[in-house]
């Protein structure tokens, strides 16, 4: 306590430190002598009321301190306590800033006689609570249970409470009303299944008070069950105080409201504000009359949305629908699918009056390019005739697949449904039925077709090549399935079984004491996307004990312009031994920029271009481009070669070697090994890394900090010793005084987060990779970079860049320094993040149904058993009976009663539903409520089963178990 002197008399008050901690909560302190007559305000009194300290002849003098219509409260504090009360509390309403405070005065010292010398004194800012009590009843119009929460106390108070919440847990408020035993209970046992999990997030005092702290306000929607009932509730939570430690809680039925927006979800699409797909199938079937389905969608949008970004994109497709909208007459109907892509119905029997409409709304679209300055906007369109008595999915696949013909013929912007695409729809769905068993029966087989040089005539290399032997003995030309497979992912299955073949055989002829040549395999441009596709190959090598010079790898001329990555694939083929081959150079883009930035070993050039020697302008290109190639220090193949004239030519140009029939046709494997065996074979060291000549800095660190401040847009060095850092370079737009940065590069770290530079979904991954405890260890194992990708501020929009650590060549001894780069690497980053997205649509869907495929549900398991345990999971199973057309309508049935995310087709007639953390008593509602579902149905059900574990080993036990 400290000592004050007032009139010669000693008195004290508490320490200044603790009026501070009392202030910062608004509570302020005084002290009362009856017997003197005097009140001491605390110094933080004074400061908030801008009083004097002393005041005598209390209780009179301080009653200017408060309204006039409370100066009768402070004499009835002062009387209560001259009467012996010990303590006495009030609620007066100050003259300062009108806010209302409680008094609370309370005996500290008695005479021997009993009466109060001292009295301590506390004034509480209570504003808030008056606040809270007129927000609760603005709550109660519309929340029929409000209950007033102190975080700081753990408590619930009810303000009003419905019946039935009084009747279920009402003891629990009234017996000691702690907040968390309150929710708890509420959540486990009214709270549905799905939802448990988010209302427990949502409830939990440590995330309300962080969440409250920067937003004041909390909404959840989730679903309970009262009385028996399923009900869509919400919670509205409102902070009370700055601190955030009061609050009020509100819960209100919004089952009336929640119907109406599923109603208006499930036939209105969002982006447009039109009919979805669903409302356009129910409208089309309702209509009852015949006509025509259209299947739309836009040439290349996706490089309107990389060029113009995705909010302008989404702005076209709204004016998209109204274009479609505006041209369609009364009785015809048109439906947003999704992206790009619409239905539309025209009720018409003439092919004329469909082809007018199109025609108009292809006009009008052209007329929208002009209007935004974008890409000329291309439309495609797919037609079938409809009748009642067809069922509309069956017929809109044939719309689809009328589309789907012409989606690379730009010159071709409509298409009629004919029985031959029918036909080949079958067909190519044969195929990919019998995929999987061709692959384990080995029916693909790698033929062999030599390389030769023209200058010796020998066989100097090969390139594996697939064909498909059907049981018969026939042979499905690779013409017809590899587009297929491309199409739908399998390639990379393929590419895979090809080249464990090749090597494998390589091997065998090896052991066997064999001359052998190299052997080059090709690798589809899907292959390509997947980023561990090198490490794969090399694992490949390894395992069976020889070396990468052996197999070649070939890629084409168009993959290697599509692929942005394709240099450090190059690099990383390269690293693991691979020579690198260009195929088909001259078939597409014929770039010879290519051939200075793309790091090929070989270059091959495609019989279109083979087929202009003797044409004076074919003889130059050829001339040119082989001299180019052999400037640069690579080997030329040319492909196609047929005649003698051909193979002189070349030869004389210096082409290293030839491929096609003038010296063999492609050979099954018997007939190509006793080519091995014949003594025309030139055994040569291949090339693994080609001497092409080289120009720039050829350290992979540019170790010139010159050449690293033109191509970074960031540049730290920094001692993660000391947690110390020094700029070399900042982006354009910062400031170069370092203004807001801290001297430590960790807390720099966090201010640069925290300040919103970084994306919020890009935070966590950027604090975590980048703390400096991480770091330390991180570095102190290795030598090679760590790199992130993340989302950075920049000029008002987030742009993807790439961050680089790398250990510095100058590494003293005790200070672990390291240099930071920062590159910008949106534009080709979105590019390559498009086509991962195109990709997964060719890997991931089922042609047939387009729900996930039985691939994808492969690498769903693998990559959840490299992670760990699933916490829980649950399927259902399903093996129909029936045709096309059934396994169509219960592929959409499934889609309209589970999310499209969990459901997969893994055979033929074999369908699974998959879902990951969900409660058993989920999956036996799902599996009850799908079953009576599909009853109404004429399709034919010859298993189905269901199965949930808590604690699941592997995807695949789930899928087993729902199975039996």
């Amino acid at each position: 306590m400290s000592e004050l002197i007032y009139n010669g008399k000693s008195y004290y008050e508490p320490p200044a430190e603790t009026q501070q901690a009392l202030h910062d909560v608004k509570i302020h302190t005084f002290r009362y002598y009856p017997q003197d007559k005097l009140m001491i305000a605390s110094d933080m009194f004074v400061k908030e009321f801008h009083c004097e300290k002393y005041f005598s002849n209390t209780p009179q003098s301080i009653t200017s301190l408060v309204c006039s219509e409370d100066a009768g409260k402070i004499y009835s504090i002062a009387t209560d306590i001259d009467s012996g009360k010990e303590k006495v509390s009030l609620t007066v309403r100050s003259q300062h800033k009108n806010t209302t405070f409680r008094v609370t005065v309370t005996a500290a010292k008695k005479d021997e006689r009993g009466r109060t010398l001292e009295c301590t004194g506390i004034l509480e800012n209570i504003n808030e609570y008056v606040f809270s009590s007129r927000l609760i009843e603005a709550l109660s119009r519309d929340y029929t249970c409000i209950y007033y929460i102190d975080f700081a106390k753990d408590s619930v108070k009810p303000f009003r409470i419905d019946p039935y919440i009084n009747k279920e847990y009402g003891h629990l408020m009234n017996a000691d009303g702690n907040y968390a035993k309150v929710m708890s209970s509420y959540i486990k046992n009214s709270v549905d299944g799905v939802d448990k999990e988010v209302m427990t997030r949502s409830t939990d005092k440590t995330f309300l008070l962080e969440y409250l702290k920067e937003k004041g306000l909390y909404i959840q929607d989730y679903t309970a069950i009262h009385n028996g009932k399923t009900m869509y509730c919400r919670m509205k939570v409102v902070s009370l105080s700055e601190n955030d430690r009061i609050a009020v809680m509100g819960f209100a039925d919004i089952s009336t409201e929640k119907v109406r927006e599923l109603e208006k979800y499930a036939y209105i699409d969002p982006l447009t504000n039109g009919y979805n797909y669903k409302c356009f199938k129910d409208k089309v079937v309702a209509k009852n009359c015949p006509g025509f389905l259209v299947s739309m969608d836009i040439h290349g949008f996706k490089v309107i949305n990389s060029v113009c970004g995705i909010g302008t994109g989404d702005d076209i497709l709204k004016e998209i629908w109204n274009c479609i909208d505006d041209e369609l007459t009364t009785g015809n109907i048109a439906g947003h699918i999704n992206g790009d892509y619409f239905a539309i119905f025209i009720n018409s029997s003439s092919n004329k009056d469909i082809i007018d409409i199109l025609e108009k709304i292809k006009k009008r679209l052209s007329a929208l390019s002009s209007k935004y300055s974008i890409p000329q906007i291309l439309p495609y369109f797919g037609i079938t005739r409809w009748t009642p008595d067809n069922k509309i999915e069956l017929s809109f696949g044939e719309a689809n697949s009328a589309k789907n013909s012409i989606r690379d013929k730009k010159n071709v912007w409509y298409e009629f449904y004919s029985q031959g695409d029918a036909t080949k729809l079958i067909q190519e769905k044969q195929l990919e039925d019998s995929f999987e068993a061709s692959i384990k029966n080995k029916l693909f087989e790698v033929w062999y077709q030599p390389k030769c040089s023209p200058e010796s005539n020998k066989m100097i290399g090969a390139e594996a090549l697939i064909r498909w032997k059907q049981r018969d003995g026939s042979l499905i030309s690779p013409v017809t399935f590899i587009p297929l497979f491309e199409r739908n992912g399998m390639i990379k299955k393929l590419d895979e079984y090809v080249f464990k073949t090749v090597v494998q055989q390589q091997k065998k002829w090896l052991n066997e004491g064999k001359q052998i040549v190299p052997v080059s395999i090709n690798l589809s441009r899907i292959s390509l996307y997947y980023f561990n596709i090198v490490d794969e190959y090399k694992k490949i090598i390894e395992e069976a004990g020889l070396e990468a010079k052996y197999i070649p790898i070939e890629i084409t001329e168009s993959a290697t312009a599509d692929n942005d990555e394709i240099k450090q694939l190059a690099e990383e083929f390269h690293k693991a031994g691979f020579s690198l081959h260009m195929d088909d150079f001259g078939s597409g883009y014929s770039s010879l920029a290519l051939l200075n930035t793309m790091h090929f070993d070989t270059l091959k050039l495609d019989k279109s271009l083979v087929d202009f020697i003797g044409n004076y302008g074919g003889d130059r290109l050829l001339d040119h481009t082989i001299a180019l190639a052999k400037e640069l220090g690579m080997h030329v193949t040319a492909e196609g070669v047929e005649n003698k004239k051909q193979v002189d030519f070349l030869n004389h140009l210096d082409c290293d070697s030839i491929q096609g029939f003038y010296y063999s046709k492609p050979l099954p494997l018997t007939d190509f090994e006793k080519n091995l065996n014949k003594s025309k074979v030139e055994v040569e060291n291949p090339s693994v890394i080609s001497q092409r000549k080289k120009t720039g800095n050829e350290n992979p660190y540019l170790e010139s900090l010159e050449v690293l401040v033109g191509s970074f847009h960031k540049i730290l060095k920094v001692n993660l010793t000391d947690d110390s850092y020094q700029i070399i370079k900042f982006y354009s737009n910062e400031k170069s005084d370092r203004e807001g940065y801290s001297d430590h590069f960790s807390q720099w770290l966090i201010n640069f987060a925290d300040a919103g530079y970084v994306h919020k979904d890009d935070v966590r991954v950027f604090k975590d990779s980048l703390q400096l405890d991480y770091l330390r260890k991180y570095f102190d194992k290795k030598d090679h970079p760590l790199r992130i990708k993340y989302r950075r501020l920049t000029n008002g929009e987030y742009r993807w860049v790439h961050l680089e650590m790398i250990p510095s060549k100058n590494y003293e001894e005790g200070r672990q320094l390291v240099m930071l780069y920062v590159q910008d690497i949106n534009d080709s980053y979105k590019a390559l993040l498009d086509n991962q997205k195109e990709l997964s649509q060719f890997c991931n869907r089922d042609s047939l149904t387009g729900l996930y495929s039985f691939h994808y549900f492969n690498a769903l398991c693998q990559a959840y058993k490299n992670e760990g345990t699933v916490s829980s999971a649950g399927a259902l199973y399903y093996n129909i009976k029936g045709n096309n057309a059934a396994i169509i309508e219960f592929a959409r049935t499934l889609e309209s009663n589970f999310d499209s995310s969990s459901c997969f087709r893994i055979s033929e007639y074999e369908f699974i539903v998959l879902n990951l953390d969900c409660s058993k008593e989920k999956i036996e509602s799902d599996f009850e409520s799908f079953n009576n579902k599909i009853k109404s149905l004429d399709i034919k059900i010859m298993s189905s089963g269901k199965f949930w574990k808590k604690d699941a080993d592997n995807l695949e036990d789930i899928i087993d178990s729902a199975k039996n």
